[in-house]
């Protein structure tokens, strides 16, 4: 079995069912730690899954801004997986959160996030 996350009419990720139950307690818990809906929805519950591009785009953004202030990597660790999941939901929504990569460590960042992307089926 598996979830739907969908972005309007279209499938943008289709994870096996624990992995999307993950993702889904764990925007919700880092709503927040963020101060603002991650812009993700049940449409049916354990199955399908909408996100709000906008709304997730400013969740994420605040999660970058959180994860680029710190060097604590446990807090890097926990958060990261699902940072870097929105933003390859964003980026296939059409609706992109770029990154400058100012340093090395935006740098290993984004190259970490393009091996992320491909072990997210739609």
């Amino acid at each position: 079995m598996s979830i739907y996350i969908k972005h309007g009419d279209r499938t943008i990720w289709n994870p096996a069912m624990g992995v999307g139950r993950v993702f889904i307690h764990s925007v919700t818990a880092l709503e927040a730690v963020a101060g603002l809906p991650s812009g993700v929805t049940a449409v049916i519950p354990d199955d399908t899954y909408s996100i709000d591009d906008g709304e997730l785009r400013a969740f994420a953004q605040e999660l970058v801004n959180g994860y680029f202030s710190t060097s604590h990597p446990l807090y890097r660790m926990m958060v990261g997986g699902v940072l870097k999941t929105c933003l390859v939901l964003l980026e296939r929504a059409g609706n992109p959160l770029h990154i400058d990569p100012v340093n090395e460590d935006h740098m290993s960042f984004l190259r970490e996030l393009g091996y992320h992307a491909r072990f997210m089926p739609i």
